[in-house]
C-alpha cells in the first residue's frame, strides 16, 4: 500500500496552519494568482491582435486570386469577436486598478481606524472576473469563425 503525502508541516495537521506559515502561503498564492491574472490578459491581447493580422494576410492573399469570397459573414463574425476580446481585456485591465485602488483605500481606513471596515465590499472584481471569462469566449468563438472562414475559402 502506497504512504500517504505528507504535509510539509505535518505537526499542524490537526490543528491547522501557524500564523507564519499561513501569511507565507497566502503572500505566495496571491502572488501566483496575480501573474497568471497579468499573462491572461497579455496572452489573449497578443494573440487576438495576431489573429487579426493573420487574417489580413489571408485576405490579401485571396483578394490576388479574384475570386469572391464565400461565407463572408464569418470573417465579419470574427473579427468582431477579436475586437470584443480586445476591448474587453482593456475595460478589465481598468476596472481592475480601480479595485485595487478601492482595496488599498480599504487597507488604508483598516490600518488608520484600527478597525476592517465589514460594510465594504469590491464589486469591481466581480466584473473584472466576468469580462475575462467574456473576452475568453469571445476570442474561441473568433478563432472558430476564422478558421471556418479560411477553411471554406482555401483552394
Amino acid at each position: 500500500m502506497p504512504e500517504q503525502p505528507v504535509s510539509p508541516n505535518a505537526d499542524d495537521q490537526d490543528t491547522g496552519l501557524d500564523e507564519k506559515t499561513y501569511v507565507e502561503e497566502r503572500k505566495l498564492l496571491i502572488d501566483v494568482e496575480r501573474t497568471q491574472s497579468q499573462n491572461y490578459d497579455k496572452y489573449l491581447l497578443l494573440l487576438s491582435g495576431g489573429a487579426l493580422g493573420l487574417s489580413l494576410t489571408f485576405i490579401s492573399q485571396v483578394a490576388r486570386q479574384a475570386k469572391p469570397f464565400t461565407y463572408p459573414i464569418l470573417f465579419v463574425g470574427s473579427w468582431v469577436a477579436f475586437g470584443v476580446t480586445i476591448c474587453g481585456m482593456l475595460c478589465s485591465m481598468l476596472l481592475s486598478q480601480k479595485a485595487y485602488q478601492k482595496q488599498r483605500d480599504i487597507v488604508d481606513a483598516a490600518y488608520t481606524q484600527g478597525r476592517w471596515p465589514a460594510h465594504e465590499r469590491i464589486t469591481l472584481s466581480k466584473w473584472v472576473w466576468w469580462l475575462n471569462l467574456f473576452s475568453g469566449i469571445a476570442f474561441l468563438v473568433g478563432a472558430v469563425l476564422l478558421g471556418l472562414f479560411v477553411s471554406r475559402n482555401l483552394s
